[in-house]
């Protein structure tokens, strides 16, 4: 999709997700594990989105980091200000300003790995990887270890920014409900560009991706994923359980989107 449907589809789920927590939809179990999967298909477009754009143009000014801060905060600190609340009493924007500096920094790294650097040998995309698999493997030793993660995120000055009530414990509990969703869009706009730029995709002006029966297959498989998570969603028993599979699960269901 370009980049209008896309901001389109994310001022959708906004709406949705806003509609959701001002009418307290949260307390029926098969509604509230649906819109985690909007927020998780939120963050998979964040990763999507900075991937591809910091692997194509290969901006990591700081020009463009205080853009993409201003765009995402200016309106939640003003709030902050003017309701007298804290930082993370808006938890989705930090938890999307958090994950654009990881993101930030591990394509900012050394050794920077752009598509513009990149050589037909195919060493490039390998050390891509490579990051990318060195940032699942922070994501799970942090997403196993509370004890540390708190005590990071308690000391000054990131306890001004992630405290609520004075404890992380939400911070933990939104960070880590939704842990791979945005590796999962990094990797996803990786071998879409990679594909793309060896011309196994081409997708022209007016010309579908796919060829239609492979369009119907994914169509069909999109739906079966669909009944299939919303069958399991109403038979979940707590929230609790639920969300023990949700980080797990909700990687699929982006997928059929």
């Amino acid at each position: 999709m370009n980049r209008e449907q896309t901001d389109e589809w994310k001022g959708w789920m906004q709406l949705v997700i806003l509609i959701y927590h001002v009418s307290g939809a949260s307390v029926f179990i098969p509604v509230y594990m649906h819109v985690r999967v909007l927020v998780a298909a939120y963050l998979f477009q964040t990763g999507y989105g900075h991937f591809s754009f910091f692997w194509l143009k290969g901006d990591f000014s700081l020009y463009r980091v205080c853009q993409v801060l201003f765009r995402l905060n200016f309106l939640v600190l003003v709030l902050c200000v003017v309701m007298d609340r804290p930082y993370q009493f808006y938890y989705f924007v930090p938890l999307v300003t958090f994950w654009f500096f990881i993101i930030y920094g591990t394509l900012a790294m050394w050794p920077q790995i752009l598509q513009k650097k990149a050589n037909s040998s195919g060493m490039w995309y390998m050390g891509v990887l490579v990051k990318l698999l060195g940032l699942l493997l922070f994501i799970c030793f942090f997403a196993f270890s509370q004890g540390f993660f708190e005590s990071i995120f308690s000391a000054w000055p990131f306890s001004k920014l992630f405290e609520l009530n004075g404890s992380v414990r939400e911070w933990w509990f939104r960070w880590k409900l939704d842990r791979f969703a945005v590796i999962h869009g990094m990797l996803f706009a990786f071998l879409y560009l990679v594909l793309q730029k060896r011309q196994v995709l081409s997708e022209s002006k007016g010309e579908a991706l796919f060829s239609a029966r492979i369009s119907s297959l994914l169509l069909f498989l999109s739906v079966v994923s669909f009944i299939t998570y919303s069958i399991w969603a109403s038979s979940c028993k707590t929230k609790t359980e639920c969300n023990e599979m949700h980080p797990y699960i909700s990687v699929v269901q982006v997928s059929r989107f």
